[in-house]
């Protein structure tokens, strides 16, 4: 029985470490982009930016990260998991 505990303590444990590390690496590949800068999902869009590519994301796609940006998806399309993603 105490076996059963403990291995269950580090089934756990492991998972929550692998949770965790998993949030972070999402917000660490997160950047800013525009102009120039091709953007991916994710990041934060402070410049005006034309799309080279679709984007396909399964959380945030972009994040608008100043006023008055213009983002021209040049016939590109932007799809996701079917969540809201207005705030």
């Amino acid at each position: 029985m105490k076996n059963q505990k403990t291995n269950l303590l580090c089934l756990l444990t492991t998972a929550i470490f692998c949770i965790a590390a998993a949030i972070n690496t999402a917000s660490a590949n997160a950047k800013d982009c525009g102009g120039s800068i091709e953007c991916a999902c994710g990041d934060t869009v402070k410049q005006n930016y034309t799309m080279q590519a679709d984007l396909n994301c399964a959380g945030n796609a972009l994040v608008l990260g100043a006023d008055n940006i213009t983002i021209n998806c040049g016939g590109h399309i932007i799809t996701g998991n079917g969540s809201v993603g207005q705030e």
